[in-house]
């Protein structure tokens, strides 16, 4: 299976890399990140801007010219600036693939919270890179460069948690819900 996925990725890139396309990761220091990073970098016409926050470990794996690393915490929003503008910078120009693929994620770190008060869980799994994808966005509109695609990683993890349904669609229609 694994195989076969690694070979319709590279037919896959053959079709939309174009020339130069560019392409930035969250965290590839290892699992998903990784492999993709990797299957990316055997395309030529491929460059990756890595994001993470252990910068020796994460240069440590990518050795080839046309990956670049560079400090990213999601905790940290002045971080996560900093990383927009390294990434609007890498993503320059409109020749190629233009493409960010949230793929941080924590699963059960100790009980904590950030600075601002959130949850380190919430903040690294969805506001930091729902702010990361949003201040690219517009910076890439202000500079009138297209659209980056956007993908967003996640595991199943999902099944397993007690999401209430009915609270969702409550405020989906402007409802807010009185606690007790």
């Amino acid at each position: 299976r694994v195989s076969r996925a690694r070979a319709q990725l590279q037919t896959l890139l053959l079709g939309v890399a174009g020339s130069d396309a560019r392409v930035v990761i969250t965290d590839a220091s290892g699992g998903i990140g990784r492999e993709l990073a990797e299957q990316l970098l055997r395309n030529p016409s491929v460059h990756v801007l890595v994001g993470c926050r252990d910068q020796k470990k994460t240069k440590s794996i990518f050795r080839s010219e046309r990956a670049k690393v560079h400090r990213l915490d999601l905790l940290d929003p002045d971080s996560v600036q900093a990383f927009v503008e390294e990434a609007h910078s890498f993503l320059a120009g409109d020749t190629g693939l233009r493409m960010l693929v949230n793929n941080a994620g924590v699963m059960r770190p100790p009980p904590s919270s950030t600075g601002k008060g959130f949850d380190c869980t919430w903040q690294t799994n969805f506001l930091g890179p729902f702010l990361l994808t949003e201040l690219l966005a517009r910076l890439r509109q202000k500079h009138q460069h297209s659209p980056v695609r956007v993908v967003h990683v996640s595991s199943r993890l999902e099944k397993r948690s007690e999401l209430n349904a009915e609270l969702l669609e409550s405020i989906g229609k402007g409802e807010v819900p009185q606690t007790s």
